[in-house]
């Protein structure tokens, strides 16, 4: 546990990742969503998904929104919901109490 929150705790640092691995990954999240509009069934289902969670509006501005996001978007991302989440903390102390417990009940 010490050493993914060590990890964690270094996920907003400046060099944690090059531009080019954050330019791949907006590319495969493009590739993705392109693909995806390509079968109709799985084109409905998108849809319907970003029209009930973020709203048509921001679904029909993915791509420009994702390939417009900078480190400093990341940071402040990481920084609201992650490393100063006390929810996502709480979330990683509890399965791995409980990932604990369930190995010392299988050695039993």
């Amino acid at each position: 546990m010490a050493a993914l929150e060590a990890e964690i705790s270094h996920f907003a640092d400046p060099d944690y990742f090059t531009d080019e691995q954050m330019d791949y990954a907006k590319n495969q999240l493009e590739i993705g969503e392109i693909q995806g509009q390509e079968k109709p069934s799985q084109f409905v289902h998108t849809v319907s998904y970003w029209w009930t969670t973020g709203g048509l509006d921001y679904y029909l501005h993915y791509l420009d929104n994702l390939r417009a996001v900078n480190r400093e978007d990341i940071k402040n991302y990481l920084n609201r919901y992650v490393l100063e989440s006390t929810t996502s903390r709480g979330t990683w102390r509890r399965l791995t109490t409980l990932r604990r417990s369930v190995f010392r009940e299988a050695c039993k």
